[in-house]
């Protein structure tokens, strides 16, 4: 089993990027700290290794966890994070708190959990 920090750098490593644009984003200190979050979050329901991580060029993450969880954006002035629920549900919640997006990341787990029964 591989230790918390290595798991976040191949993550990391090993995010898809969609343009030469968004290759050239270095990760901030928000961004660090979210996805450190996440793969907490994850570890406790034994689906760490399977998250991984698109760029896009404005900033973007889209996130999956053996299925589309949805997306974050903390680069720059607008920030937003998708949160899907069900089959159809979509929530998007927009220039919110570092702290509210955390305490959002549960709602990602348990869509998680629903997509993966």
């Amino acid at each position: 089993m591989e230790s918390f920090d290595q798991t976040y750098i191949n993550l990391i490593s090993n995010i898809k990027c969609n343009s030469n644009k968004a290759k050239s984003m270095p990760i901030t200190d928000d961004e660090e700290k979210f996805i450190k979050a996440l793969i907490a979050a994850c570890n406790k329901i034994h689906m760490v290794s399977c998250l991984k991580l698109e760029r896009l060029s404005n900033g973007t993450f889209n996130v999956w966890c053996n299925c589309y969880v949805g997306k974050i954006k903390l680069h720059g002035k607008k920030t937003y994070m998708q949160i899907l629920k069900g089959k159809y549900g979509i929530r998007t919640i927009e220039n919110c708190s570092f702290n509210e997006y955390l305490s959002n990341i549960s709602k990602w787990i348990s869509y998680i959990v629903y997509c993966n029964k």
